[in-house]
């Protein structure tokens, strides 16, 4: 079977991110190589995997994990803009662009988490929804929950718009728990 071994880089050397019992629950031929915590404790990749194991991998890089927007300004050409601290605070799996406060710019609303994680980890389970009001030119001012009454507690997995006869409702969708709707009030 097909397993992935995650690295990450700390002063150009690559280090696994998994812990000890992780990697030899995937790779069980691992285990004689750290039978004690202690020998894996500050182990690098080229450690665990000979330059021969190398060779039957594929390699997949990844260079930001970070919830941003893509600005196309033209001619295949595309900016990439980081969103504010808020909003990696937890993986967003669904964004909706919408003028919120209807001042002429874009804003969004953002749902996420992920309970389903490696319990070394712990879960990501930070977001409560999330408002950010478009100041324009991409930039993008976080309003609190409290500020925005916005509050998915859960695994939110999509965001869409519906209209009907009292305006438009925000429907948040999320993993094994119901439908929450929003309504804008105020504006």
């Amino acid at each position: 079977s097909l397993e992935q071994i995650l690295t990450y880089y700390n002063q150009d050397e690559r280090y696994p991110f998994i812990s000890r019992d992780q990697l030899v629950k995937q790779v069980p031929s691992l285990k004689g190589r750290f039978l004690k915590y202690e020998q894996y404790k500050n182990v690098k990749l080229e450690d665990i995997l000979s330059p021969d194991d190398v060779k039957n991998f594929i390699r997949k890089d990844a260079f930001t994990f970070a919830s941003l927007y893509l600005e196309n300004t033209g001619n295949n050409k595309f900016i990439i803009h980081e969103l504010p601290t808020e909003a990696q605070l937890f993986p967003i799996f669904s964004f909706c662009v919408d003028d919120l406060n209807h001042d002429g710019k874009p804003d969004i609303l953002a749902t996420g988490n992920w309970y389903a994680i490696q319990p070394d980890f712990g879960r990501y389970d930070a977001g409560l929804g999330l408002t950010l009001f478009g100041e324009g030119k991409g930039k993008f001012t976080p309003l609190s929950n409290s500020e925005s009454g916005l509050l998915v507690n859960g695994e939110g997995r999509d965001i869409a718009i519906i209209r009907t006869d009292v305006g438009k409702l925000y429907l948040f969708s999320q993993s094994n728990n119901s439908l929450k709707t929003y309504k804008i009030k105020g504006y």
